[in-house]
C-alpha cells in the first residue's frame, strides 16, 4: 500500500494543498512538493510554488507562480548556504 503523499492547511482564503510532485523521489525526476490554493468559494486549485531538488545545478530551487493566471514562474531562487560546506566558502 502506498502512502499519500500530501497534505491541506486550512486558511482564511481557502486551503493550502501540498503535494510530492512525483510517486518517487529520484534525483533525476526532481523530487519535490507543489504548494497549491484551492479557493474557499471553488474546488479549482491556483499553483502558487514548487520547491524541488534541481539535478542538473544540484541545487534546492523555489519557483513562484505569482500571477494565478498562468502556469510559468514568475521568479525562480536557488536557495544558498544550506550545507556546512557552503556556510564555510
Amino acid at each position: 500500500m502506498e502512502m499519500e503523499r500530501s497534505f491541506e492547511v486550512n486558511t482564511p482564503l481557502g486551503k493550502l494543498k501540498v503535494y510530492a510532485k512525483q510517486e518517487d523521489d529520484v534525483p533525476e525526476n526532481f523530487p519535490g512538493v507543489f504548494i497549491d490554493l484551492i479557493p474557499a468559494d471553488s474546488n479549482d486549485t491556483i499553483l502558487l510554488t514548487c520547491v524541488e531538488y534541481e539535478s542538473t545545478k544540484q541545487v534546492i530551487q523555489t519557483c513562484v507562480y505569482g500571477d494565478g493566471l498562468t502556469d510559468e514562474p514568475t521568479n525562480v531562487v536557488e536557495h544558498q548556504n544550506l550545507t556546512e560546506e557552503e556556510d564555510n566558502l
